[in-house]
């Protein structure tokens, strides 16, 4: 498949450019999702402690937008800004190159960064046991001169540690147009997992069997529906995961005041407050929350091109 970026006018105000067909038809966007999901969910489930740092990334990637100037937001630069940085963990270093490689890997579907960090996120936290997550899927490569390396909303790669210091992250959330609630959820799912990873042994498992033609395209911004041609379990479709619910418990040992929790948790009012208003959430409200937070950080910085579906997106988002 063979993908020319179209040419479109660059704006200041704007970063982080969508075409929804640029994965070509439907066909091909399946397959594109597929193989995603595939892959990234097998380096979750042989590699659990990468999981939260996908996540991580994700996050350093998209906190450089500002609300108030319009620039930065996720494109993927923050792969190769990792892999510069003397700030950067080894581990975190790590995700980022299996992402790139990753992305050569499946060289042929022309992936962007952009939307590698983005899906690969989202789809570790499904591993985990949280939400699904859509991640719409198009994102263009962004030119140098408008990458997120540009902008001074920066956070240090050591803002997600357990002793970091949570309101240098609430500020640039807060930069971002976010608040400490998406905050909250998106940093108590990243110690979930965390967690989880750190009880999970590493596991050798085949890759998991993907039809091409199986799942449905939400990612690919199309509006039909397709109905998966198998009756099996989860499991059997999607593949073992690494841990079976990503639940609240966190939020409730910082609400109970527990010991052992992590200090990036209970060093800032803004979150514990947060953190006792959602420990009290069912599950599935829980979970939601969780999927709305992380849609909301992606959306930073989303400028939609190419017709109808384009449109809708941006009726959308706005």
């Amino acid at each position: 498949m063979s993908v020319c970026p179209p040419i479109f006018p660059q704006p200041a105000a704007a970063s982080v450019f969508f075409d929804i067909d640029r994965y070509g038809d439907k066909e091909l966007k399946v397959a594109t999702v597929n193989k995603l999901r595939q892959n990234v969910g097998d380096i979750c489930i042989s590699q659990p402690s990468l999981g939260p740092e996908f996540v991580k990334l994700m996050i350093f990637d998209a906190l450089d937008y500002d609300e108030q100037t319009k620039k930065g937001g996720p494109d993927g630069s923050v792969l190769t800004s990792v892999l510069s940085s003397k700030t950067s963990s080894p581990l975190t270093k790590k995700a980022a190159t299996e992402l790139l490689n990753l992305n050569n890997k499946l060289k042929r579907f022309e992936i962007t960064n952009g939307d590698m960090v983005s899906f690969a996120g989202a789809m570790a936290i499904e591993e985990f046991g949280g939400p699904r997550i859509v991640v719409q899927l198009g994102k263009m490569v962004t030119p140098a001169s408008n990458s997120n390396t540009n902008s001074n909303n920066e956070l240090p790669f050591t803002a997600l540690d357990d002793n970091a210091d949570s309101t240098i992250l609430l500020e640039a959330f807060e930069r971002s147009g976010l608040t400490s609630r998406e905050l909250t959820l998106l940093l108590f799912t990243v110690k979930a997992m965390e967690r989880s990873a750190a009880q999970s042994s590493s596991k050798n498992v085949m890759g998991s069997k993907i039809d091409d033609n199986e799942f449905t395209c939400e990612e690919c911004g199309d509006e039909e529906i397709f109905i998966p041609t198998s009756f099996a379990k989860q499991s059997d479709i999607y593949g073992e995961k690494v841990a079976a619910k990503l639940d609240n418990a966190l939020l409730k040992d910082v609400a109970e005041k527990k010991k052992g929790v992590p200090a990036i948790l209970t060093s800032n009012d803004k979150i514990v407050a947060v953190a006792k208003d959602l420990a009290g959430q069912k599950e599935v409200k829980f979970q939601k929350a969780i999927s709305d937070s992380y849609t909301k950080l992606l959306s930073n910085g989303a400028n939609y091109i190419g017709g109808k579906q384009a449109t809708i997106m941006t009726n959308r988002r706005g």
